[in-house]
């Protein structure tokens, strides 16, 4: 998993992710692998804020060139983890 990015301007502008995870195959050998067009980075918050599930996403565009960074919300519903988009307006209600 990557490493948990401190919820602070300059850190979220100057952050670059890893485009690449470790996995291992059948015989159990480590195969190092790109991610595709997507990669998730946690914040380090508290489990007991308003601020859990919060990433921030940064994505390629067809070329490969990094293109620009939004943040998403994760959260579970129904068993399963839905991650939706936030916008300026939906973050001012996390933080009001």
């Amino acid at each position: 998993m990557a490493e948990k990015l401190k919820l602070d301007d300059r850190k979220i502008k100057e952050h670059i992710s890893s485009w690449s995870y470790e996995t291992r195959d059948r015989d159990g050998n480590i195969i190092v692998r790109q991610k595709k067009n997507r990669s998730y980075t946690p914040f380090d918050v508290s489990k007991k804020t308003r601020l859990k599930g919060l990433k921030l996403c940064e994505f390629k565009n067809k070329k490969g060139n990094l293109c620009g960074k939004y943040f998403v919300g994760a959260y579970k519903h129904n068993k399963n983890i839905d991650i939706e988009k936030i916008t300026k307006n939906m973050l001012d209600k996390f933080i009001s």
